[in-house]
């Protein structure tokens, strides 16, 4: 039974089954950290335009939001999974050279992991800011 340990028969046609599963595994984990990239720039480019038009309009309200909705669906993320952090949100009530913020986040569910029965869910966030362009007259 002590030669059976020691036996190395067989162990050459394991190992090229073995790293093929390996190097298959490490190329999934690259589309899924590609796919987590490519979702922050989607994200990223949804809050820039969008900061753009609160920027002209001094802050958040209703042409806003649609225009937000609009660009998700345009680069291809559902608006219902991404979230708008609240308490960013500038209200429309600010004048020229005030700050206007925007933070969304959505998350990515990793799926290279699922043959080891893993599952890892990544945030992604994105948050910027920009100065208010249009002066508002008081009382109007």
């Amino acid at each position: 039974m002590f030669a059976l340990w020691h036996d190395q028969k067989g162990e050459s046609m394991l190992t090229l089954p073995v790293l093929i599963l390996i190097v298959c595994m490490v190329l999934y984990m690259g589309v899924d950290i590609f796919g987590i990239y490519v979702t922050n720039q989607k994200l990223r480019t949804v809050v820039s335009e969008t900061l753009t038009v609160m920027k002209m309009y001094n802050g958040w309200d209703e042409r806003a939001e649609a225009f937000y909705n609009d660009m998700l669906t345009k680069v291809g993320l559902d608006p219902t999974r991404v979230k708008i952090d609240e308490r960013t949100l500038t209200d429309e009530n600010i004048n020229r050279g005030d700050m206007v913020t925007l933070e969304i986040s959505t998350t990515y569910k990793v799926r290279s992991l699922k043959p080891l029965n893993k599952e890892i869910i990544v945030p992604i966030r994105v948050r910027l800011s920009g100065v208010a362009q249009m002066f508002k007259q008081p009382g109007g």
